[in-house]
């Protein structure tokens, strides 16, 4: 049977765009790409109407479901596959749609970003390029002369592509056409955007990041300029040095560099100390523009109950939970319970398979030389296989710290499968009851200000995060997700890297509770506040200490437009779960979660039944 076809025509006002960016539409049928940003169908501007057009012939009365978005399109020799990078894309939580018809249709201007009565737009993805950033804080920058110390300090940086083809271009089209973006941090509040002309103002205590795309990481180099200015601003900034960053100075991707400052005759003239993050994107990332959860929040619903680790934690605290922390059998219960997501922690086992378990390290029993004589020895869980980890007799560091006896030792453990340490993440993903929700804390260690690190050197954070995000896009189906972690770039990264799934920063604040970290946007509530809003997170998991003494931190959380959840064992008080409830918190974590919810059905449970949907069920969780 013949297909009626017709004309379509798209057509999208947006505000602005540079040099180097299209407008293009991507949707559900193969003329549009299939949402594959990669196979989009690019627009025309038109300058004297001021919008972005095409015309296409679609087939008649078959709706087609759409987003526009503004990007850079790279062909490198390959015309059928570009490279792309995702500058801006409407993010409103359905797409856009049309029925084409045969009869002439009258197709008025959209505006980007906005349809059915919202307004949503967002960054992008890593799709092919990489993610190369500075850091300074600390107080990095040491003028060896007096008379550079008592200026203002301005810092530029230049992105230089050293790739040995001389055929190429000298720059990485894609980092000449993205160039550097600047976040600063500081007790006053944050600011990002492009990097000026003559760079950006350095003061003692910033937090500095430069951040630029390039489609070479490895050929990625920077030259840093500093110039002085007076306090009167009237004359132009004058430049006094410079230091280079070559490619081998990012050989890893995450490191530490000391660098000379050198004046223009090529003395040096001072230091700096610098931070680098290299972000690759996944690999086989097999995220599209179809639908995005990772900015959308319901704002109207009752705060949800989240049962940490699942019913709870069974070794350290003043009430312990009657089942084993984050097993498949605790976090079922929790389930059972009526939790609207489960919390629960995920790391790599030395065969690089996620597995869900809390401590960075556990204790083996094993047997002394001496016959039917055994002792305990702590091990890490990253230097133990899979296979290693279900079938050895573990247990929970704490261990170390109870008297025990042989008998206890030598005795084997009987427990059910499911009641058993270290379930894989996509059993998990598989057996849980797929309307429960689940945080899923993405340990990584980091470094105490003491200067001592959680634990030992740890897995590199691409390959480790791109399992765990792997696992997570294979097997969750249309479960809700939120990632989260205490380390701030895996936070960076998880956003970075995919497009679907939201994060939240989770943040001990300042508490006498557990050693302060080294990294200034872990050291405050309010610093994470200003770190996720400068990196686009869904909100901050908060300690409830913090918020038991300050209430309004509730209140300046959701003012900023972030949403706020909150962890501790401040949370297994009835009163306190009632006080947070009532100044508008949006998820509580804690323990036993049957004897805190005051509410025992699951709210999306209950929404289903009323064939009603308060968050939409593929996962959507962003504000």
């Amino acid at each position: 049977m013949e297909t009626n076809l017709c004309y379509v025509r798209f057509c999208v006002r947006v505000p602005k765009t540079e040099d180097n960016e299209t407008v293009a539409v991507v949707g559900d049928c193969v003329e549009l790409g299939f949402w594959k940003p990669r196979s989009a169908l690019c627009l025309d501007e038109d300058k004297k109407k001021s919008c972005w057009t095409t015309t296409l012939k679609l087939p008649a009365n078959k709706e087609v479901k759409y987003r526009y978005f503004i990007g850079s399109f790279i062909k490198n020799g390959q015309p059928q596959l570009p490279s792309v990078r995702v500058n801006q894309w409407e993010t409103n939580l359905g797409p856009r749609s049309i029925v084409p018809q045969v009869s002439d249709q009258k197709h008025a201007i959209a505006e980007f970003g906005h349809y059915d009565g919202k307004q949503r737009t967002d960054r992008g993805w890593l799709i092919d390029q990489s993610e190369v950033r500075l850091c300074l804080h600390g107080n990095p920058i040491h003028m060896w002369k007096k008379e550079h110390q008592q200026k203002i300090l301005k810092i530029r940086c230049q992105p230089l592509n050293f790739s040995s083809n001389s055929d190429e271009e000298s720059h990485d089209p894609l980092s000449s056409q993205s160039g550097v973006q600047v976040t600063v941090m500081n007790r006053d509040g944050w600011r990002s955007g492009s990097q000026k002309q003559f760079g950006e103002i350095y003061q003692d205590g910033d937090f500095i990041v430069f951040r630029m795309q390039t489609l070479k990481p490895e050929s990625q180099g920077f030259r840093i300029d500093y110039f002085i200015e007076d306090s009167n601003l009237e004359t132009l900034p004058k430049p006094i040095g410079y230091s280079y960053i070559l490619p081998e100075n990012l050989s890893e991707n995450r490191g530490k560099k000391s660098l000379p400052i050198m004046c223009l005759n090529n003395t040096a003239i001072g230091q700096i100390h610098i931070e680098y993050l290299i972000i690759k994107p996944m690999n086989n990332n097999t995220c599209d523009m179809s639908v995005t959860y990772a900015r959308y929040w319901n704002d109207n619903q009752r705060p949800l109950g989240i049962g940490h680790r699942g019913m709870g934690a069974s070794y350290e605290g003043k009430k312990l939970a009657p089942v084993r922390e984050n097993t498949i059998r605790s976090l079922q219960q929790a389930c059972f319970h009526g939790a609207e997501f489960v919390e629960f922690d995920v790391m790599l086992s030395k065969d690089l398979i996620p597995v869900v378990y809390h401590d960075y390290h556990i204790v083996l029993t094993a047997r002394k030389k001496k016959k039917d004589q055994m002792s305990l020895l702590e091990v890490s869980v990253r230097d133990l296989t899979l296979e290693q980890l279900q079938s050895l007799k573990v247990d929970h560091i704490v261990k170390l710290e109870q008297t025990h006896n042989q008998s206890d030792l030598l005795a084997g453990d009987t427990e059910p499968t499911q009641h058993q340490h270290f379930p894989t993440l996509a059993d998990v993903l598989e057996e849980i009851d797929p309307d429960v929700g689940f945080n899923i804390e993405i340990k990584y260690p980091q470094q105490l200000k003491s200067g001592e690190y959680e634990t030992e050197p740890f897995d590199e954070r691409n390959q480790y995060l791109d399992i765990i995000l792997t696992t997570i896009m294979k097997h969750a189906a249309n479960r809700r997700i939120l990632l989260s972690c205490f380390e701030p770039d895996v936070c960076i990264m998880c956003r970075l890297k995919q497009n679907k799934y939201p994060v939240l920063f989770l943040t001990q604040g300042d508490t006498d509770r557990w050693p302060p970290y080294m990294d200034y946007r872990a050291q405050s509530v309010n610093n994470a506040i200003h770190f996720a809003q400068a990196e686009g997170l869904l909100g901050i998991n908060c300690h409830t200490e913090e918020l038991l003494k300050d209430l309004e931190i509730i209140k300046k959380v959701k003012e900023v437009g972030l949403v706020l959840f909150c962890w501790g064992e401040d949370n297994n008080d009835l009163a306190n779960i009632q006080l947070l409830k009532d100044n508008e918190i949006d998820g509580v974590g804690c323990d036993r979660i049957s004897e805190f919810k005051t509410w025992k059905e699951n709210v999306f449970k209950a929404e289903k039944k009323q064939d009603a949907n308060v968050l939409p069920s593929s996962g959507e969780m962003s504000s």
